[in-house]
């Protein structure tokens, strides 16, 4: 991953899986480091990091975390739909 003036260069989908694997649970010091060491907004985190868990390259570089993230993904979405059936 490079990083330069607290701007986020290229990141590969394996980089972004393993911030999360060393950072699991979605705390404020999280979103801090996010911030700060990424220097992306925790939105734009979570968007690459999806899209990386479900790349076939971040599967092959963390198929465990990738999976998980996945999964974490599919359970908020299912939860969001509960509470509005039609998608409305």
């Amino acid at each position: 991953m490079s990083v330069a003036r607290g701007r986020i260069g290229t990141v590969t989908p394996a980089d972004l899986l393993a911030f999360e694997a060393a950072h699991p649970p979605h705390t404020p010091a999280k979103g801090e480091v996010i911030r700060r060491g990424l220097g992306i907004s925790d939105e734009r985190y979570y968007q690459l990091l999806a899209r990386a868990a479900s790349s076939s390259a971040g599967i092959a570089a963390d198929p465990i975390t990738a999976r998980l993230v996945r999964n974490t993904l599919a359970k908020g979405r299912h939860a969001s739909t509960a509470h509005h059936p039609a998608g409305i």
